[in-house]
């Protein structure tokens, strides 16, 4: 009697085992395959968030100036946190808006991103910078670039009529100095051109804390005449993502301010002492 008790009672528990080991492989599984689909579909992981692009880069093909462009981008929250999302302006070029305002863990949504090309900007080959606020515990502000060429715009009465004003153009308005080790000095000189017809006056510059000026350009630039704004920013305070403005105020009606970027990631670079030293910020 004992014996038969004892045998129904171990036969109960190894079905049981075999059970939960049957379940804790198929979950396994069920999951591998979750994390493949996710992979494919939000293949680039900034913190918490996996966003439906190959790359930091994401090529747009052509853009014209004067142009609005609109596309979206899928997003996936990866973690275990509810993630809050800010819309808003990256800068006077690109704005984002989302089809939700919280991304739950397990759960996608769509930032819809606006680009607005201005009618000065130059030809050629420009970056866009993207730059998503949340409140993920990992990385509160993520960055994308979208690549495009610029091309020539139709001219219009709009375009004619601010030939008769002063025009601030810079050849660009972002530097990505990419990853730098930390404690290196960043030096960069932002050229720009007055394309009016008429004397340009700048009024102020205002750069965020730790840059600083190094080359101020004449407070007036007459038309067709170029001048530079040379900055400098020591990384010594800094480790991870590091993005900082200067801010230019003048007298082209069009565009009176102006938002220059610094960008990248500075990195601590591991040494025999500190072998656990690494580059903090993804």
């Amino acid at each position: 009697m004992h014996i038969r008790v004892f045998y129904c009672t171990f036969a109960l528990q190894m079905k049981k085992n075999l059970f939960i080991g049957f379940l804790l492989f198929f979950s396994t599984c069920l999951k591998a395959q979750t994390d493949s689909a996710f992979l494919k579909k939000y293949p680039f992981l900034i913190g918490n968030i996996a966003f439906g692009v190959d790359s930091l880069e994401t090529p747009l093909g052509v853009l014209y100036q004067g142009q609005d462009t609109g596309f979206s981008v899928g997003m996936y929250n990866a973690g275990k946190s509810e993630i809050t999302l800010t819309p808003g302006k990256s800068n006077r070029f690109v704005s984002i808006t989302y089809d939700a305002g919280v991304l739950r863990p397990g759960t996608s949504v769509n930032a819809l991103i606006r680009i607005s090309v201005p009618e000065e900007m130059p030809e050629g080959q420009q970056r866009f910078e993207a730059e998503f606020q949340t409140d993920d515990s990992r990385n509160p502000f993520k960055f994308l670039y979208f690549v495009s060429e610029i091309r020539k715009g139709t001219i219009g009465k709009k375009i004619m009529a601010a030939d008769t004003v002063p025009r601030i153009i810079f050849d660009s308005y972002l530097y990505d100095f990419g990853h730098m080790r930390k404690g290196k000095t960043i030096f960069y000189t932002f050229r720009f051109t007055n394309g009016g017809n008429k004397p340009l006056l700048i009024y102020a510059i205002t750069p965020d804390k730790g840059v600083k000026i190094t080359g101020l350009p004449e407070k007036m630039i007459p038309p067709g005449e170029s001048s530079v704004l040379g900055v400098k920013l020591k990384t010594r305070r800094y480790v991870g993502v590091l993005h900082k403005s200067i801010t230019i105020r003048s007298n082209d009606p069009v565009n009176p301010v102006i938002t220059l970027g610094i960008h990248g990631t500075v990195k601590i670079i591991p040494s025999k002492k500190n072998p656990t030293d690494y580059c903090i910020g993804d």
